[in-house]
């Protein structure tokens, strides 16, 4: 039974390069007709917080993953994303809870609650008490209200509290909302931000040996019953004519800053290229753009009987999902030869966790004088944003809004630098939820190109 790898604090750097660097091995390895596509145990599908946590699940195990989405982490969302529960860009599919085997027992999935909360991620993880979410770390004074050590926040419209209410979201959004502590309906109750989960999942999961592709999608898939031939496409499209600076950068493949990430690539045309696969987890039900018609069949081609279909049901609930998908995965794969080791994930903190091993030699004075709303976001990492950033005015907070947003220049730069940030809207709509309003989104998109220009060309 092979051993739990080591994590590598420098594999959990997700950027524009690491991507650049595991697109090219894959590509070259695939037009060698003597070699032939790489093999690997695992291929993920989707990298919402299922499918991220999939992969750390396996990568935990010993197995060889791949977690490719066509979009970005999270997957594809606009300016107000979170429709279903728990999943950015309405990727949820509750109605499958009923088939896992009882997932959905209050026991269970407070249980699970309680692993993600205290143990796995318990700096993503706050008491919610009506409009506000005080990130209280030590050593990093309070998070509602002003002063000393804080973050001056605003409530969030009632039309977004609605929409989050009643898909037990909480009020985990990327940057921080203020009432004062206790005043509200909901005190006591735990909330998690799913977009800030999945980009730590993802991360962490690499650190442990996954390789992650966004803006890469499965668009087609071969079998002979015991392996899949998976066609994989890279969607960040090539640079044709560059758009204006003013242009609005909405999505991949638009805007100044995919354009230039394209130049910068070097890339003429789209690369299709393809791996060999000893088992597909589908988290998307939705690969391409339409409804899978059965549990078997994931993307356009052959069905392929080592496909584990596990749907995105939200931070309750994803690691035990998880679990079963890669529990069924590797069942399979013994069949092939291949091992795989147990699960861990209830006990494997992710990055910024304080029990994580990247927090080794984090000291909670090294917390002080840090914004708030920072250490919320990003726990014991907060010192490393600060500390990596090249940016200018590193602690000037984005964009220029009426409105207090506690999100500052060196944020943006790290979800460059280590969470593969390629556009605006994966920096405004689902690392930070700016988006959530319209007006502060506006406000900040000037910044959010700034730095893609500045950051993205040390990288490529």
């Amino acid at each position: 039974m092979p051993d739990t790898p080591r994590f590598d604090p420098r594999a959990a750097r997700l950027n524009a390069a690491r991507r650049e660097s595991d697109l090219t091995g894959l590509r070259e390895r695939s037009a060698n007709p003597a070699r032939g596509p790489e093999r690997i145990d695992v291929l993920v599908i989707g990298a919402g917080v299922t499918g991220a946590g999939a992969a750390l699940d396996a990568a935990t195990r010993g197995l060889d993953v791949l977690l490719v989405d066509a979009g970005d982490l999270g997957g594809p969302a606009g300016p107000v994303s979170p429709v279903s529960p728990g999943v950015p860009g309405g990727r949820g599919r509750p109605g499958r809870l009923g088939r896992l085997g009882g997932l959905g027992r209050p026991g269970r999935l407070a249980r699970e609650r309680r692993i993600l909360t205290e143990l796995t991620a318990p700096h993503l993880a706050g008491s919610r008490t009506g409009g506000a979410v005080p990130h209280t770390v030590p050593g990093a004074g309070t998070g509602a209200g002003t002063g000393a050590g804080t973050t001056g926040r605003r409530p969030l419209p009632a039309r977004i509290l609605t929409l989050f209410s009643g898909h037990g979201m909480g009020h985990g959004i990327g940057y921080g909302v203020g009432a004062e502590a206790g005043h509200g309906l909901f005190r006591g109750v735990r909330h998690v931000d799913d977009g800030r989960l999945v980009a730590a999942l993802a991360r962490t999961a690499a650190g442990y040996g996954a390789r992650v592709l966004t803006y890469c999608g499965a668009t087609g898939i071969h079998t002979d019953g015991t392996v899949a031939r998976v066609t994989l496409t890279d969607t960040l499209p090539p640079c044709t004519d560059p758009a204006p600076e003013s242009a609005p950068d909405s999505g991949p493949g638009s805007g100044p800053a995919t354009d230039l990430l394209r130049e910068e690539l070097r890339r003429p045309l789209p690369e299709v290229f393809q791996v060999e696969a000893g088992v597909i987890i589908d988290t998307t039900g939705d690969a391409t753009g339409s409804r899978i018609p059965d549990p078997g069949r994931t993307i356009p081609g052959e069905n392929f009987p080592g496909t584990v279909t596990a749907p995105e049901v939200g931070h309750s609930g994803y690691r035990l999902v998880a679990e079963r998908a890669v529990d069924a995965a590797a069942r399979f794969l013994a069949g092939s030869g291949v091992t795989a080791g147990p699960c861990v994930t209830a006990s494997t903190p992710v990055v910024g966790a304080p029990t994580a091993e990247s927090s080794a030699g984090v000291d909670p004075a090294d917390l002080d004088g840090l914004p708030t709303s920072m250490v919320g976001r990003f726990g014991c990492e907060a010192p490393e944003v600060l500390r990596d950033a090249t940016v200018d005015n590193p602690l000037d907070t984005v964009g220029h809004s009426t409105h207090d947003i506690d999100v500052v220049r060196a944020e943006l730069e790290f979800h460059v630098t280590h969470e593969c940030a390629l556009t605006v809207s994966d920096l405004l709509d689902r690392r930070t939820r700016i988006g959530l309003v319209p007006a502060d989104r506006a406000a900040c998109e000037e910044t959010a190109r700034e730095i893609l220009r500045e950051v993205l060309p040390t990288l490529v």
